[in-house]
């Protein structure tokens, strides 16, 4: 049997948004769904692992 690994990215306008979608998301099966909000992700980019996760996290302009 063959097993496939993915990581998706997924962006939302609001954390509420975010949170309204992880029931559904779970149907699909996934193993964890993590929320990142604005002050995560800033208290991440000041991690020293931050330039080897830097690439899963693409900027958007005026993002």
């Amino acid at each position: 049997m063959r097993q496939y690994l993915a990581l998706v990215n997924l962006r939302y306008d609001s954390f509420d948004a975010a949170l309204r979608d992880a029931g559904r998301l779970m149907t699909f099966g996934a193993a964890s769904i993590e929320t990142v909000d604005s002050k995560v992700l800033s208290l991440a980019q000041g991690d020293i692992v931050w330039e080897s996760v830097r690439a899963y996290f693409p900027e958007e302009a005026g993002r």
